[in-house]
This record gives structure tokens, sequence and C-alpha cells, in this order.
């Protein structure tokens, strides 16, 4: 073992050693050169101590260098002692995720709740109902500002409703007369598209729908004019908007609605059967082709759907909805008008006699008075109502 120590002794080199370490103290900024004096003396003066209870100069410079500390260490608690900052974080280190004293805090706290029962679970209780209407409100108003905004055009498209003066009173609806749009979009070229929205008349809430020995009763399916997916932001995803619901009997679903009845299979050309009561005292089953599959219907929409099936089914079944301008009843009109068309503007439609009442422009239609309901002493105020503006 002397033999060894020996060796040692001429391997290693002390003075060498301390001076190293001392260079490694020059690159920390919290140290002054009188601080590093001393913590050489210090670090000597530990090792004079080790060498006189026998231990070998590396052994003693080693044993010593572990006590005092890296300098990255050193200069960190030299700065706690001297800084005013209250964190005691020297400012070229990283700021913790946690404070050091996180876990006193929690223990202090922890104790106060044992200690004062009462008055925690009030204060507790408190702050998470605030916390609770926080995110109420929060969601709420993001659904409000987010409602029918999703759509590219939504400035452009507008709801067609009807505000109705007669002998007994006046009522106003968001419905309209089943041929409007088509004679809107004729008639003004300010109209870029326009599209009917028509809930089947009798069974609106119980739709019977069969594939096989699948059997449901549905209560979203509309028939539209395939240029809602002109108005509308309804993205395919499978099957072409162009031609979706051109012909008779065809249908298009939701992403939902295509894994309800057809699985993982791709619906496209498949046979969907409907029954639809059109109130012509006839109700039986039709086959509906798929021909095109939609993305889900998004929350903050008034217009919440899982089937759309073709006006040309529709016109079929009750070809009198072409032609009938008195009843207004379930049958919605949208339209969409060109680009930098004002909706209010009397320029625009030169066969009404426009009034605008912010938020919603309306509209006497004085061409339905005169051409289409000349035997009925009735107003029939239409009025457009901004896509965004509306919540039913």
């Amino acid at each position: 073992r002397d033999s060894d120590r020996t060796k040692e002794k001429h391997m290693f080199d002390l003075k060498q050693a301390i001076r190293k370490w001392r260079e490694s103290l020059n690159g920390n900024e919290a140290l002054e050169d009188g601080a590093k004096e001393e913590l050489e003396n210090h670090l000597r003066d530990k090792i004079d101590y080790l060498r006189a209870k026998g231990a070998s100069e590396a052994e003693a410079f080693e044993e010593a260098v572990l006590k005092i500390g890296d300098s990255n260490t050193i200069g960190t608690e030299y700065y706690k002692a001297t800084t005013l900052r209250l964190s005691g974080r020297p400012p070229w280190k990283e700021r913790q995720w946690m404070p050091s004293l996180m876990h006193n805090y929690l223990k202090i706290g922890l104790r106060k709740i044992k200690r004062l029962k009462i008055f925690s679970l009030i204060n507790i209780a408190g702050l998470a109902v605030g916390l609770a209407c926080c995110a109420v409100i929060i969601l709420y108003v993001s659904n409000e500002l987010t409602f029918d905004t999703f759509h590219k055009d939504k400035d452009r498209i507008y709801r067609i409703g009807t505000h109705v003066i007669n002998q007994v009173g006046e009522n106003s609806s968001s419905t309209s007369p089943g041929p409007l749009g088509s004679m809107l979009k004729s008639t003004f070229p300010q109209v870029e598209e326009s599209t009917r929205v028509v809930p089947p008349y009798e069974n609106s809430e119980n739709v019977l729908v069969v594939r096989g020995d699948k059997r449901f009763f549905e209560n979203r399916l509309f028939f539209v004019d395939n240029s809602a997916f002109r108005i509308f932001h309804m993205p395919f995803l499978k099957g072409g908007r162009e031609t979706a619901l051109i012909r008779p009997h065809t249908v298009v679903l939701t992403e939902a609605m295509s894994e309800k009845y057809f699985d993982e299979e791709d619906p496209i050309g498949r046979i969907l059967q409907i029954e639809i009561d059109y109130d012509t005292g006839q109700v039986e089953l039709q086959d509906y082709e798929v021909t095109g599959v939609i993305k889900n219907a998004p929350a903050n929409t008034h217009f919440k759907y899982d089937m759309l099936l073709s006006m040309p089914t529709f016109i079929v079944n009750l070809p009198s909805f072409d032609e009938d301008w008195i009843n207004f009843h379930e049958k919605y009109t949208y339209i969409k008008l060109g680009p930098k068309t004002d909706a209010v503007g009397s320029g625009a439609y030169p066969a009404f006699i426009l009034t605008s009442f912010r938020p919603t422009a309306v509209m006497v239609l004085s061409y339905l008075i005169s051409k289409r309901l000349p035997v009925l002493s009735v107003t029939n105020v239409i009025t457009l109502s901004p896509l965004g503006k509306r919540r039913t």
C-alpha cells in the first residue's frame, strides 16, 4: 500500500490540480476575486486536514472538492447570500418550473386545511364554482361567436322569412313559399344561388329508415336542392357535389349515418329504404340510392342534418309544391347573394319595396300580392335573415 501511495504521489500534481480548480471558478459571474481567494484557502485547509489524517494528495483533493462543491453550486449559494431578489435565482440560470420550496408550501396549505376545515371548504368551493362559471361563460361566448361562421361565404347567405299581416293580426315565420327561391334566382341576377330545405311534412320526427335487418327512426332528414352544396359548407368525403342530388330518389349521408347503416362498407351506389309521409294519404318505403357522404354537421349551427334527400324526389311525390304560393308550412328558403351585393339597397331588387330594419332587411313583396295572391287581403313581408344572426 505504501508503494501504491508513493507511485500516486509521483503521478498526481496537487498544485496543478488546485490551479485548474481555481480557473474553473473564473467563469462564474457570482464570485468576485475575494470570494475566489477565500474558497481556495478553504480548499487548501481542507486538504491539509485530510493529509494529516493519512489521506494521499489525490484522495484529499477529491474529498475536499466534493465537500465544497462544483463552481456552479458555489456561485449559486454565494448569489443567494448576497442578492436582494426574492427568488434567489441567479439571472444566468434557467427559470425552474417549480419553486424549490413548493413542497413546503403544499405542507403548510394542507395543515391549514386540516386546522380550518369550514373556512377552507368555503374557499375551495368558491374557487371551484368561480372556475366552473368562467369555463361555462368561455364556452358559451365561443359558441356564440362561431355560430354558423364556418360557411365560406357566410356574409352572403340569407334565409328568407315572412311576416304576414291580415285582418286577424300579424305573424312572423322563418318559412316561405316553396317556389320563391327559384323565382328569385331566375328574376334577379343579384341572387347567385338558392335552395329549398324541406323536412318531411307529417313524420319529420320519426322517419323509418331500413337496410336489411337494420331499422331505425331518424329525425334529421331534409329535402334540399343540389345547389345547397354550393351555398353551405358541406365537405364531401365520398361522391361528387355537382350531381349528388340532381336525380329523384337519391340521398347524401353524413359520416355518422354511413357508419350506422353500412359499417365499414362503401355506401356509394347502395340502397336505403326510407318511409316519407307526404300527406297524400299513402305512405310506403321507397328505395333511395346513396350518392354521397359528407362530414357531420357541427354543433354550432342552426341547420343540423343527418340525411339530405333530393328535392326532385319531393316534387315527384308532391307535384303541387312548385306551384303552392299560399302554404308556407315547413318550407325554408336560403339564397346566396353575389359578391358586393347590398341586401338592403333599393337598387338591388327593383320589384320590391325595401325598408331597412337592422339587423334584418325587410322587403314588402308586391310581386306576390299582385300576381299570386289577388283574392286575399294579405300583405307578405319577406325578411332576409343573415346567416350569422340566426339561432333557429
